[in-house]
């Protein structure tokens, strides 16, 4: 739901929609979208710096070679 822009209002409507019962409270929707963006941030900056070495290792190699 949070992907489609439509946060905690449209999973009540959705949850409506479907004739299930609303799951979450906003409290505890609140703590899930944190801890998900907690693990992107995570992820993302762990894959800059993956990329950062990579680059720089390029660089070092290129540097030898002009040598």
């Amino acid at each position: 739901m949070r992907i489609l822009g439509i946060g905690y209002e449209g999973l009540c409507k959705f949850c409506g929609l479907m004739d299930m019962p609303a799951f979450l409270d906003k409290a505890t929707h609140t703590i899930l979208l944190k801890h998900i963006l907690d693990c992107g941030k995570t992820v993302a900056e762990a894959l800059m710096k993956k990329a950062v070495n990579e680059k720089k290792k390029e660089i070092v190699k290129m540097k030898i070679r002009m040598i």
